[in-house]
């Protein structure tokens, strides 16, 4: 029955029952508070919680009246964002009707639920924001299907992607195919693009000459459920590639999809006509083999390569039909025998077997035996390879006798060798370099992991990412790093790694040296301290420093040579003459000169230079002589100060000399006057009533004024040397303190406010400015808070306005003090 059924009077009566029934609803508000069957919790406009229905606290397992007073904060997971305070804020004020979210909520037993939430505003009877109605409903199960559907989607895409060759999957629609899903290996290997794929039809993909054999594959998929057929697919490009498909029939009630994957089978196709042609090749390259090639069977030769009759010097047919061991020497025989029955019973036996072989003149041949087993003519045979070894053998000795010397020069160098198998993972080390390791190799196994184990500490990730790097950039490596043996001595030693990588890149082997050169590190590490000592002298000494050949031609100068001397560089100094350029006085030049010869050095000694300027000014020098092993003097180096200003100096002194009592005597209350100013400005801070804090750069207090007393109740004494942190009332977030640090370390002016709390456990807001102090070598030493109560303050915020922050005009005086605290900083040092 619809309402339009109905008459005017019996509309009339619903219409008033329903009234009847909405009036007993908002007479009984209560019951629907406590019987809904979400959770609803009545919210202060600070986020505490007023009330709770029987659902709300059922939702986190504990009883409706501990949950009152508490923060919703308290309530919400950590690792969730907070509701926007400004989407908050539009509810309170009426812009926003209500706000939605998704998040988190911890239980009291710890557990976590998801939760629809839905904020809404009561108001007063003067229409005036009264509480937040909060109402939250669990939808755990539900966000775990959706995320369970997700991980679903995501792995099933993840696992077409990850599908060889091309997937597809058409709607069938009588004789009209649509391609609707595909993989990316589809776009790769097809040419076409996600648009142009979307919507084509399985014939797009084949040349008319193989469409008839395309449309009776789709009849038998549709008959029989599947099929499979080789067949060319046609790319964007024009070009026909072959391949294998296969496809599968899926039906939802009256559609029809056919769902396949398409193989590239080119490869294949390939190795059919290699085959073929290895096929034809087989037996040249066996008849012209280097190696002998026989098949045993049943205890006799059934085929011989020619290469037996050269090596061996039997005619094939004397082969033919004998055991092969008849071939073997004596002394061989058996342990030949031994493992061709072993073989037999399926036991592991290596396949390779160094023998003699006896020739038909009855000389010896060394020979690899090379043994596998093979099905001939349905029976079990073997084949047999005979490689001539004589030469290796040959050279296996001379080896030995290589690596004996190589041995010998390794322990004279102090070089060592290693070799890592990357496949059998196997390392091998010569005997230097466990002798360089303090080991014996019969009582320790060379691995990769010991070997990083005897490494410094300190350069261990260093040499195995050198290492790793070079597998990775196929490049060898050169690294110097130190060993910490056993007995905890340090040595250095310069390692050099090569590795060799198969054709897909992947490493094989790498092969290495490690040479001992602590002496030479030492010997190094003194000469550059005895070359860096002198080039610091040589290059920082304020006095200047020359070099030149006996004929005065100069080969040498240090920076304070060539700033004395009003030079631009050394090179524009280099090849000046001392006597046309530097020296003034030629009869000056020739005393010193003379005088250097006889005695070596001259010291001491006050002369008149020229500058490259012309300008002339007075030197005190030191000059000494440089003589070959035959005794001649062959150069000569040496020091000099530019005495010009004491010279001009000790002329004005006698001028200024009737002047100096008058200049102390003003410079006397020049410092009268500094001091007052100082005084007044420590009485300033002392009576200020803002709060100073200086500490040093580790943040131990070093000064408070008298406020800190007063607005802390701790003493400048008991304050002395402790951490603001004392102060610390662990109501702010360890972000806060935090971002404070990386502010002022990065040396610039932090501002903020605290929560505090006194000596006597009252808690208190500061506003503070905390600004970095610089040394005159631009370093950081100290760093001065100037503070502001500002309780009072936030308590009558709060009254007025929730959210509202710190204004930053009230910053001005604050600014001003920080100042004044900088400057008397900056007197007091």
């Amino acid at each position: 029955m619809s309402y339009s059924d109905l008459t005017k009077e019996e509309l009339i009566a619903i219409v008033e029952k329903l009234e009847r029934e909405r009036k007993d609803l908002r007479d009984r508000p209560e019951l629907t508070f406590e019987q809904a069957a979400v959770g609803i919790a009545f919210v202060s406009g600070k986020g505490e919680i007023i009330k709770v229905n029987n659902k709300f606290a059922q939702l986190f397992g504990t009883d409706p009246v501990d949950m009152i007073s508490s923060n919703v904060n308290d309530i919400s997971h950590p690792d969730d964002p907070n509701i926007d305070n400004s989407e908050v804020r539009k509810v309170w004020t009426g812009e926003l009707d209500e706000l939605e979210i998704k998040k988190r909520y911890i239980k009291k037993d710890k557990s976590v639920f998801w939760a629809n939430l839905t904020l809404s505003l009561a108001k007063s009877a003067k229409n005036e924001p009264n509480y937040f109605i909060a109402v939250l409903q669990d939808i755990t199960e539900k966000k775990s299907a959706e995320d369970n559907f997700f991980k679903e989607r995501q792995f099933t895409d993840k696992l077409i992607n990850s599908l060889p060759g091309i997937f597809y999957l058409y709607s069938i629609d009588g004789n009209e195919t649509q391609l609707i899903k595909w993989n990316k290996n589809h776009e790769k290997v097809t040419g076409y693009s996600t648009e142009e794929l979307r919507g084509m039809t399985v014939f797009d993909f084949f040349s008319k000459k193989e469409s008839p054999a395309i449309r009776a594959a789709l009849n038998n998929i549709i008959k029989k459920g599947k099929v499979a057929i080789e067949a060319n697919l046609k790319l964007k490009s024009g070009e026909l590639i072959p391949h294998y498909f296969e496809g599968h029939l899926l039906s939802d009630i009256d559609e029809y999809f056919f769902l396949g994957v398409g193989l590239d089978i080119s490869e294949q196709y390939k190795a059919q006509k290699v085959l073929r042609k290895s096929e034809e090749k087989y037996a040249a390259v066996v008849e012209n083999s280097n190696d002998g090639i026989v098949i045993h069977k049943a205890g006799r030769v059934i085929y011989v390569n020619p290469i037996v009759e050269k090596e061996l010097g039997y005619d094939p047919k004397e082969v033919i039909g004998k055991d092969l061991t008849d071939f073997i020497a004596p002394e061989y025989q058996k342990i030949v025998a031994q493992r061709v029955m072993d073989r037999l019973l399926g036991k592991s036996v290596p396949k390779i077997t160094i023998v003699d072989l006896v020739r038909k003149d009855t000389s010896r041949l060394s020979v690899e035996l090379n043994t596998s087993l093979i099905k001939y003519e349905g029976e079990k045979a073997f084949l047999v390879t005979i490689r001539d070894i004589t030469e290796r053998k040959i050279a296996e000795s001379k080896l030995r006798e290589s690596e004996s010397k190589l041995k010998e020069a390794q322990e004279i160098a102090k070089i060592g060798h290693w070799v890592l198998d990357l496949v059998e993972n196997s390392l091998e080390w010569s005997d230097e370099v466990y002798r360089i390791f303090g080991l014996k190799p019969q009582g320790f196994k060379a691995t990769y992991e010991a070997f990083l184990d005897n490494i410094h500490p300190d350069d261990r990730d260093m040499t195995n990412e050198a290492y790793s790097d070079s597998l990775v950039n196929k490049k060898p490596y050169e690294i110097v790093h130190r060993l910490k043996l056993k007995d905890g001595t340090i040595k250095y030693v310069i390692e050099k790694c090569e590795s060799t990588f198969d054709k897909n890149g992947e490493p094989l082997r790498s092969v290495g040296t490690v040479q001992d050169i602590t002496k030479q590190i030492e010997f190094e590490n003194k000469l550059k301290a005895s070359e860096e000592k002198f080039r610091r002298i040589f290059e920082t000494t304020q006095d200047g420093y020359l070099l030149a050949d006996i004929e005065g031609n100069l080969g040498s100068a240090n920076p304070s040579a060539i700033r004395i001397l009003g030079y631009n560089n050394e090179e524009e100094l280099i090849g000046k003459s001392l006597g046309r350029d530097i020296y003034t006085d030629d009869k000056q030049r020739e005393k010193t000169l003379k005088e250097l010869f006889i005695n070596d050095k001259v010291l001491n000694r006050e002369l008149i230079f020229r500058k490259k300027n012309k300008d002339e000014i007075y030197v005190e020098c030191n000059i000494q002589a440089i003589r070959n092993t035959q005794g001649e003097v062959i150069a000569t180096e040496g020091t000099f100060r530019d005495i010009t200003k004491r010279k001009l100096a000790e002329e004005e002194l006698k001028k200024y000399q009737n002047n100096l009592e008058g200049l102390v005597k003003e410079r006397t209350i020049e410092l009268e006057k500094s001091h007052k100013e100082n005084l007044k400005l420590s009485k300033a801070i002392d009576h200020s009533y803002a709060t100073v804090v200086i500490t040093d750069k580790d943040g131990n207090i070093e000064y408070v004024n008298p406020n800190f007393t007063r607005t802390t109740g701790y003493s400048a004494d008991e304050a002395m040397n402790q951490n603001p942190r004392i102060l610390k009332s662990n109501q702010m977030s360890q972000s806060h303190y935090k971002e404070m640090w990386d502010t002022i370390l990065a040396g610039e002016i932090w501002k903020g406010d605290f929560i505090n709390k006194k000596k006597n456990g009252d808690i208190y807001w500061e506003s503070a400015i905390i600004s970095p102090f610089y040394n005159e070598k631009n370093e950081i030493t100290h760093f001065v808070a100037v503070k502001e109560d500002i309780t009072k303050r936030k308590r009558a915020e709060e009254e007025l306005e929730l959210f509202k922050t710190f204004p930053i005009h009230q910053l001005k005086d604050l600014a001003w003090l920080i100042w004044m605290v900088i400057f008397f900083i900056k007197i007091m040092h």
